[in-house]
């Protein structure tokens, strides 16, 4: 039971657009992007694969 005067809280969509959050992802993008470093991968394919060869066994796994 809800009372009426209770507001909805904003759904995931609307959260870009409270205090500025999309000009703070702006500009954290700008200033990043002046000093750029490539992604070094810390694993091998195989690792990787591994990995997720381990977790779609569990997720398909019954409980």
């Amino acid at each position: 039971m809800v009372r009426g005067d209770h507001a909805q809280a904003p759904s995931a969509r609307h959260l870009h657009k409270r205090a500025g959050v999309g000009g703070a992802i702006d500009e954290f993008i700008r200033l990043n992007n002046q000093n750029p470093k490539p992604f070094i991968w810390s694993k091998t394919v195989d690792d990787i694969l591994k990995k997720v060869t381990h977790c779609k066994a569990v997720i398909e796994t019954p409980h």
